[in-house]
């Protein structure tokens, strides 16, 4: 938790690459990380991480400029892809034979992005999904670079006071354990918890 995984080049897995295994991610930014292959910012195989309250931007990959997923399942909740590249498939992320979980997370501002292979609920995803309370609008962050200076590490993730982000996840659907947003804010504040790393906190 409370990691930074940055400017890291790999074959697969630019910043992380899981085989067989089963991380808890928490707090963390991949942001800047190069893939020649899969995935970025984190490349899964035959894996399952619990990942809330991060950020995956400016990742660059062939498959999955954020995430690349083969045989995998990871959880992901509250957490924000934004500004990630690809040059084949994916720019938030890819999955082969795969069967992520996304809630109460944006994923907005990537190429090629397809996610109706996911179980998706309560978030933000650009193209759209069938799932129960997702979005398909522009989350307004403070600042989001477009994916194509990917790789970059800059951007400001918070949302605007304005974001249909704010207010609109799911309680029942936050990570266990988490009371705190990326940096270390309430994670619920008035009586609904916001979509993304951040939440809104005037």
């Amino acid at each position: 938790s409370k990691s930074v995984f940055t400017r890291n080049t790999a074959q697969f897995g630019g910043g992380m690459y899981n085989f067989s295994s089963f991380p808890r991610i928490y707090n963390c930014i991949f942001s800047g990380n190069i893939a020649n292959y899969g995935g970025g910012g984190m490349h899964n195989s035959s894996s399952s991480p619990t990942i809330s309250n991060s950020i995956f931007s400016g990742n660059k990959a062939d498959f999955g400029g954020g995430m690349n997923n083969d045989n995998s399942s990871p959880i992901i909740s509250n957490s924000t892809f934004s500004g990630n590249f690809s040059t084949q498939f994916g720019g938030g992320m890819h999955n082969s034979i795969s069967s992520p979980t996304i809630s109460n997370s944006l994923f907005y501002g990537n190429n090629l992005e397809y996610l109706n292979d996911v179980s998706a609920s309560f978030s933000i995803i650009q193209g759209g999904n069938t799932g129960i309370g997702n979005l398909d609008i522009d989350p307004l962050f403070v600042n989001a670079p477009s994916y194509t200076t990917a790789p970059f590490t800059g951007g400001d993730y918070r949302l605007q006071p304005c974001s249909p982000a704010i207010n609109a996840g799911n309680n029942t659907l936050i990570s266990s354990g988490i009371t705190t947003d990326i940096v270390g804010n309430p994670r619920i504040y008035e009586t609904t918890v916001d979509m993304g790393a951040y939440e809104f906190n005037p």
